[in-house]
């Protein structure tokens, strides 16, 4: 049975684009190679700061898995869980909202969609 959790467990840029404008099951090429890149994200070593500690940070908490294939024998995964890494998140958002010239009620929709958008807002109360 799948743990629920009021903090979704992630609501960054791409995930809110992606919940808008796609089936929300599968992640396609296009989806990436259509997703809106300003040129301005080239430089910014903020992004490419923020980008190594995500990595970092889904590494140090992720679990390895491992199961038997009926063909193929043991196989093992890495398992992530990107909720557990929600400030980094937020960071990279705050720092997209630049490059995106967001407003700061645009930031906060996007940082705060599932809560207040998709939960509601008694999702927030409980917590």
């Amino acid at each position: 049975m799948a743990e629920f959790s009021a903090r979704p467990p992630s609501r960054s840029t791409f995930f809110f684009l992606h919940q808008a404008f796609s089936n929300c099951r599968d992640l396609n090429p296009s989806d990436i190679l259509t997703f809106g890149v300003p040129s301005t994200l080239a430089g910014d070593r903020l992004l490419a700061r923020l980008s190594c500690q995500i990595e970092a940070d889904y590494t140090s908490k992720a679990k390895i898995l491992t199961m038997n294939n009926r063909l193929t024998g043991e196989v093992k995964l890495e398992s992530l869980k990107p909720a557990k890494s929600q400030c980094l998140i937020d960071k990279i958002d705050i720092a997209l909202a630049r490059h995106y010239a967001l407003t700061d009620e645009e930031l906060d929709f996007v940082i705060n969609y599932d809560i207040k958008y998709r939960l509601g807002a008694d999702a927030v109360d409980e917590e």
